[in-house]
């Protein structure tokens, strides 16, 4: 092999090289590559160490993944509902098409910016400030269950004001902790 007679040829490492053999059933076997070249005490070529790990089935899961958070992403993107995602801390991750025109702002000033940002002026359908304990956020992240309709209003950068009803639910990690919403 190439490969075999370059790492013997040149006396160098080649780790974790990722190939790929078809299997005489027509399937594709992913496997990770070590080379290592084994010297006698001049520091000659004198053999090679070759192992292999295959690596398929991390592939297959791989591709299962990508293809599952393309169609999250697809769906998420156009939904005809807007969509927003706050981390753990109440910050702005993402922002679908429809949430940046129901926001009134483009995606780059609501990215990063915090669920309660004052520019927001978040209120009741009478224009009265809502308390942070009372506003989604909040109180999914406090009792980690969905909260359904919550109607309150924005106030969009040119001062008009946007009537909402808001459904949140809560996003756990491994441990079940809360991850956002």
């Amino acid at each position: 092999k190439i490969e075999e007679n370059q790492v013997m040829s040149f006396n160098y490492l080649q780790l974790h090289a990722e190939e790929t053999r078809i299997l005489k059933n027509g399937i594709n076997v992913y496997f990770d590559v070590n080379r290592i070249p084994l010297l006698d005490d001049s520091g000659n070529p004198m053999g090679l160490l070759v192992t292999l790990e295959d690596i398929s089935f991390q592939r297959s899961i791989q591709k299962d993944l990508r293809n599952e958070k393309d169609l999250i992403n697809n769906i998420m993107e156009t939904s005809p509902a807007g969509i927003i995602h706050l981390d753990r801390n109440g910050y702005i991750t993402f922002v679908n098409r429809v949430a940046e025109k129901v926001l009134g702002r483009p995606k780059e000033r609501l990215i990063e910016s915090n669920y309660n940002a004052e520019t927001l002026k978040i209120g009741d359908f009478n224009g009265n400030p809502i308390p942070n304990s009372q506003l989604p956020f909040e109180i999914v992240r406090n009792t980690k269950k969905k909260y359904m309709d919550m109607r309150h209003t924005i106030e969009w950068p040119n001062g008009q004001r946007v009537y909402l009803s808001v459904n949140s639910s809560p996003l756990f990690d491994d441990e079940g902790g809360f991850e956002g919403m």
